[in-house]
């Protein structure tokens, strides 16, 4: 929907997408920073001339600034993240914003065409649960109807209940995922595609433990999405016998079957004692030593996301680019970096 007055909010929303402060976007606009200030702070009005200029310094659609939606914050998911080095703080207002972007984008397309899925996400009390991420765990594969064993493709796993998830490269290497559940749209999902697919699969998970358990912060949170995250994807009554007396050969023979990295196996094997402290401790020296840490052996192939490409497809049928660009309030080369791959791109001209 939108809205006849300009909205401040996908001002602000749009200069830290673009990584641009007040002064650069006066500088652009041809205005002062005191003005541009002025209209973030919801006390002055725009013209539309000044839309306009605005619009051209962030390289926008004036549409775009006229939009009602809220420009919201990560949520919980978070909470770890922003305790961290400064750093990464410069990375979060750009991350904030391109999470603001998909979820407006997602809102807008849903408006249009709907798609169908055979589970629906949840809200599943920890409390209710007996305070156990792991019966959470175990309760969502089964409302899921999710077989024995490995989840051989987590990524569909979560779009066949509805959630959306996006993958493309953060610009960090501090952050591997993030997730939204807002009121007005389904679950959100965000990969860093510069992370490898197992740390990437481990990541989602938790991410998803956030989402199914959590509604508020607490300081055991980021504790219960680990829990949830292995039982999930490493459910202990089918894991716990492999992982007896775990090396670095059998954790290396075990990743592939379990689409998990090593070091999560031999993290599981420990807290189900499968192994003893010392024995996890000295493998975990010896995956330093062999540089692991960051680049383990034998990747695992990459989880694609499909749903969103799927419904800017349906979406594309209908209306054309120019169309669905219009909808979105985003400009025509954006969209086509942003979501459509080469193929795409030929079948929407």
């Amino acid at each position: 929907m939108t809205t006849s007055k300009f909205n401040r909010e996908m001002l602000v929303l749009a200069r830290e997408l673009r990584e641009m402060t007040q002064e650069d976007v006066a500088d652009c606009a041809g205005c002062t920073q005191a003005f541009v200030s002025q209209v973030e702070a919801s006390t002055r009005e725009v013209t539309p001339e000044y839309a306009e200029k605005i619009a051209a310094a962030l390289r926008l659609p004036t549409s775009f600034f006229f939009q009602d939606e809220h420009y919201t914050g990560f949520g919980i998911s978070m909470v770890y993240y922003r305790k961290r080095s400064s750093a990464l703080a410069r990375h979060l207002r750009r991350l904030q914003a391109e999470v603001n972007i998909r979820r407006i984008h997602v809102k807008r397309l849903m408006r249009e065409v709907s798609i169908s899925t055979p589970h629906a996400f949840e809200f599943l009390d920890i409390d209710e649960q007996g305070g156990s991420p792991e019966s959470v765990a175990t309760r969502l594969r089964a409302n899921w109807a999710i077989p024995l064993g490995p989840i051989r493709n987590l990524v569909s796993v979560i779009e066949n209940a509805g959630g959306f998830i996006f993958k493309f490269p953060f610009g960090t290497n501090d952050i591997d995922a993030m997730s939204q559940w807002p009121d007005d749209a389904p679950p959100l999902f965000f990969l860093n595609s510069a992370a490898p697919a197992d740390r990437i699969r481990f990541s989602l998970a938790h991410e998803l433990g956030h989402v199914v358990m959590h509604q508020k912060a607490s300081d055991d949170i980021e504790n219960e999405a680990d829990r949830f995250a292995s039982q999930f994807l490493m459910p202990r009554e089918e894991i716990s016998a492999q992982l007896l007396d775990i090396d670095l050969a059998k954790a290396a023979a075990l990743k592939p079957h379990w689409r998990v990295s090593m070091q999560s196996l031999i993290r599981r094997a420990r807290d189900l004692r499968r192994i003893t402290d010392d024995r996890y401790r000295d493998l975990f020296i010896r995956i330093g030593q062999l540089g692991y840490r960051k680049n383990e052996p034998y990747p695992i192939q990459p989880e694609e996301p499909v749903t969103f490409r799927r419904m800017i497809g349906l979406c594309l049928q209908e209306s054309g680019i120019d169309g669905v660009c219009d909808m979105i309030c985003w400009p025509k080369d954006e969209f086509v970096s942003k979501y459509l791959p080469p193929t795409g791109l030929r079948m929407a001209q």
